[in-house]
């Protein structure tokens, strides 16, 4: 993995195989976050986003919901800083419809194990990048209903009524947007 970063093709199949590994057994899952490939994932989103971050995400994903202990995991990624990452591959590749999507249901992933991320969320000003994802690509339901869940967690933590206002407002003029899709 560590030399095939940016080919679609083998991240393609490496997640697909990663995947499929968590998948099986808990203790898999839990070998693939500690052997390193979630610092490998982190570093494809840094680095490689376009081209391979859905794969990163689909593995860091595959980590967390399988995992024999989903905390540990989601605490090893913020300290190797996840939430940093995340946001800048975000706001840096916010056009790109399922890239944003599936950061999104990360985000969203972590914030339901771990309710610091839901704070750290809220406090970072994370819950913008979404919005403005959101509005950006409302054909989009993956990143709508992440997007949704994730601002509803995240809202609590969020410290000036007006600004939840403000957004709460945003999100019923993007959710009339949704509906008008869905149609």
């Amino acid at each position: 993995m560590k030399y095939h970063k940016s080919s679609p093709a083998i991240m393609k199949e490496m997640a697909r195989l990663l995947k499929n590994m968590a998948k099986a057994s808990p203790e898999f899952s839990d070998k693939i976050a500690e052997c390193g490939i979630l610092d490998e994932c982190l570093d494809i989103l840094k680095n490689h986003p376009n081209e391979c971050g859905a794969y990163a995400l689909d593995i860091i994903d595959s980590c967390l919901k399988h995992s024999s202990n989903p905390k540990k995991v989601a605490d090893a990624l913020l300290k190797k800083g996840a939430l940093d990452v995340l946001q800048n591959c975000l706001s840096k590749n916010i056009s790109n419809s399922e890239l944003a999507g599936s950061l999104v249901q990360t985000l969203n992933l972590l914030a339901q194990i771990q309710p610091d991320i839901a704070r750290a969320i809220g406090e970072k000003k994370i819950y913008r990048n979404v919005l403005d994802a959101m509005k950006m690509h409302p054909e989009n339901p993956k990143l709508a209903v992440n997007g949704c869940e994730l601002l509803a967690v995240s809202i609590l933590f969020i410290s000036f009524y007006f600004i939840v206002l403000f957004y709460l407002l945003e999100m019923n003029q993007i959710l009339r947007t949704y509906t008008y899709y869905l149609q």
